[in-house]
């Protein structure tokens, strides 16, 4: 296993992470990223300010960190954790802690003083990872999902 940045080679197997979760998806498209190949790599050159993704991979990706700078969302000094997914059978294995300590490390590089991140509440593993990561929850937001979930908005600050 080794975390690196997503590739291109990458794409197709980081694109899969989605098809078990028609509510990530359907978040990602609302932020406008189109899970497909082309549009997703348009969306990665053409976004408004930085963005990263890492990977974990084996032989193929088994999960990802997207972290973007937040300024266009009149956030300075502050970074948005837009996705942490993994595989369903490679849960429980400490590669989300992997991978959000690659992200937050390369946000502390770029001089990030402020990491946020919104979670379904519902998404019990999710939030204690980011607690285990020192994030605090600031906000409730009232049916953020599609599917009617509310979520947990958390930041952590340097």
């Amino acid at each position: 296993m080794e975390i690196a940045e997503l590739t291109e080679e990458d794409l197709d197997s980081y694109l899969e992470l989605f098809s078990e979760d028609e509510s990530a998806k359907q978040t990602m498209e609302r932020a406008g990223f189109k899970l497909e190949k082309e549009a997703f790599k348009n969306r990665l050159s053409s976004f408004p300010t930085w963005i990263k993704v890492f990977v974990l991979r084996s032989d193929r990706v088994e999960g990802a960190v997207c972290i973007a700078g937040a300024e266009n969302l009149n956030l300075p000094d502050s970074a948005l954790i837009v996705d942490l997914r993994i595989r369903k059978e490679s849960r429980k294995r400490g590669y989300g802690s992997m991978l959000l300590e690659t992200a937050l490390e390369y946000a502390r590089k770029k001089g990030v003083k402020r990491v946020v991140t919104i979670v379904s509440e519902m998404n019990v593993a999710g939030i204690k990872l980011f607690h285990k990561f020192g994030f605090k929850p600031y906000s409730i937001l009232q049916d953020y999902y599609v599917l009617g979930e509310n979520a947990v908005a958390m930041e952590k600050v340097f």
